[in-house]
């Protein structure tokens, strides 16, 4: 089972084409775990400002943000 950083486009493509590959071969199911933050709240109703700080969720949106890392690609 395949373990992936969610927020990284190219890294989610990778296992996915490697999962692929492997169903096609051993012909067994295969599972893939994609990592990711949420930089959103959950509902209309959830404001994660509560459980989280601004600076956490601002550096997500500045330095981690994954279109970022994709555009930098």
């Amino acid at each position: 089972m395949p373990r992936v950083d969610g927020n990284d486009a190219l890294a989610v493509y990778q296992a996915v084409r490697f999962s692929r590959e492997y169903l096609m071969r051993e012909k067994k199911p295969v599972l893939i775990e994609c990592m990711t933050y949420r930089l959103g709240d959950h509902s209309t109703s959830d404001h994660s400002v509560l459980y989280r700080g601004e600076e956490e969720l601002e550096s997500w949106k500045i330095k981690n943000h994954p279109l970022n890392g994709l555009g930098l690609y």
